[in-house]
């Protein structure tokens, strides 16, 4: 059902409440990332598919919104790559006339920048998000594990050709991980790209939750600040949420365990995620955690649950 690929309102602490649009099968994305949350990609591809119609997506965030529930931004993210979906402009173009006073955002990994069709419906959006990890061949092979006809070259020029023209926040997002994109040589080559691509902001990022491959792990925020300084008079910034102090914790409206199964479905939790998320008692919660994973819903990775199969 459609209404699966809506997910939230939750506290972002980057858009505020942020209403999730999942707009293309779990883990249909042009980049097997080997940080990825939602674990590995299963249907690598580079051809965008019209999953739903516009009509039923824009019917399902309607729903929500007309529930009362606060929405400060529409955002395109979820367990895939949104700009896969063919029509994407379309669905802008209607939230823009359906629900005008919404903002839009759209988290992609850049690869569908080449794509006219994309190229013009991100212009619409308020707020892009792209992340751009390596700007190197060997670094985007090593961390990206890219579909076998994706040009990095065209990729990253595609979206110089985008910041150019965009009028809306550009904020691009730099994942670093040790011994693959933290080397001078790295380093050096994504200040010079992110010189020429003038973003609003560089968010720096390392893992937060378990990512596809069990060998990577989190940078110490010394390594963040040092690897910050290579982008000196850009608007530079750490957003990873294990790091950053006073970072907020994920919440959302409504506080049931419908909202906390949904955003799993997205994304690993922590037991502290899922606190915050319900507002229940420690004790009620494991109770609650231990009988889904006993019934096979469930199952816990570290410190995190996800669902089965994931």
């Amino acid at each position: 059902m459609i209404s699966k690929m809506i997910f939230g309102p939750i506290n972002s602490r980057r858009l505020g409440w942020s209403l999730g649009v999942d707009l293309v099968p779990f883990k249909t994305c042009s980049l097997d990332c080997i940080y990825c949350e939602c674990g590995s990609t299963t249907d690598l591809v580079i051809e965008p598919v019209q999953y739903y119609s516009p009509g039923s997506v824009l019917d399902a965030i309607g729903n929500v919104i007309s529930s009362g529930k606060q929405v400060d931004y529409i955002t395109f993210s979820g367990g895939g790559e949104p700009t896969l979906y063919k029509g994407i402009g379309d669905v802008i173009s209607g939230i823009r006339s359906r629900f005008p006073g919404k903002k839009v955002a759209l988290i992609t990994n850049s690869t569908m920048f080449t794509h006219k069709e994309v190229f013009n419906a991100a212009l619409q959006c308020d707020v892009v998000l792209p992340s751009v990890d390596s700007v190197t061949e060997e670094g985007f092979k090593a961390i990206n594990r890219p579909h076998k006809d994706l040009d990095l070259r065209n990729i990253l020029n595609s979206l110089l050709d985008f910041s150019k023209v965009y009028r809306g926040e550009l904020w691009v997002e730099f994942f670093v991980i040790e011994g693959i994109n933290d080397s001078e040589k790295e380093l050096e080559a994504a200040s010079q790209y992110f010189r020429k691509l003038k973003p609003g902001r560089i968010q720096i990022n390392t893992l937060d939750r378990p990512g596809t491959e069990a060998w990577i792990k989190p940078l110490k925020i010394e390594d963040l600040n040092r690897i910050t300084a290579w982008f000196k008079g850009l608007p530079v910034e750490i957003i990873s949420r294990n790091l950053v102090k006073g970072a907020e914790a994920v919440t959302t409206q409504g506080s049931d365990y419908d909202t906390v199964l949904a955003t799993i479905r997205k994304r690993p939790l922590t037991l502290v995620d899922i606190l915050e998320i319900t507002g229940k008692n420690r004790d009620h919660v494991l109770e609650w955690l231990d009988a889904l994973v006993e019934n096979g819903t469930l199952e816990k990775k570290g410190t995190h649950w996800v669902c089965r199969g994931k």
